[in-house]
């Protein structure tokens, strides 16, 4: 490993020799590494991390083709994301509790909704804006049939 700089070379009784680095050099490889960590990649994190808390308009696109607007509510605990959903224009389930798990794609969340379970996951996620899809679990009998998907698209308010 090649190391940027060095204050002394000092050799021991076999002839082999140590490089003792200045504090504050770093080796080729820490060099490569952080000329990979940009501004985006922090800002993504840090997204991540707290950037889906707050207030959410959109739509939810059922099977049918019809969309429909769709309000939602998040607040974020580290990589842990509570809330509701109210999707309009369905009377099956026009409010929903979800809790979701924050993962390398999204979120990976589980939605209740009068004792309906639908699984919601958000494959698109910048932290002004979302996409994702919404599965039902357990058998609906409104809109969304068993393994039925509704597309769902949110924007910060």
């Amino acid at each position: 490993m090649l190391i940027a700089c060095f204050n002394e070379l000092s050799f021991s009784h076999s002839f082999s020799f140590w490089l003792h680095p200045l504090r504050g050099c770093v080796s080729d490889l820490e060099q490569k590494a952080a000329e990979k960590v940009t501004h985006p990649a922090i800002e993504a994190v840090d997204s991540k991390l707290s950037g889906y808390s707050g207030n959410w308009s959109g739509t939810w696109k059922a099977p049918d083709g019809t969309v429909h607007p769709l309000h939602a509510t998040f607040v974020q605990d580290g990589l842990t994301v509570t809330g509701t959903l109210t999707f309009e224009s369905n009377a099956c389930f026009p409010q929903a509790t979800l809790r979701a798990a924050v993962v390398d794609e999204g979120l990976d969340a589980d939605l209740e909704a009068g004792g309906m379970h639908l699984h919601y996951a958000v494959t698109y996620f910048d932290g002004s804006g979302m996409d994702g899809e919404l599965t039902a679990i357990d058998p609906a009998l409104c809109v969304l049939g068993q393994g039925g998907a509704a597309l769902v698209h949110l924007s910060r308010d």
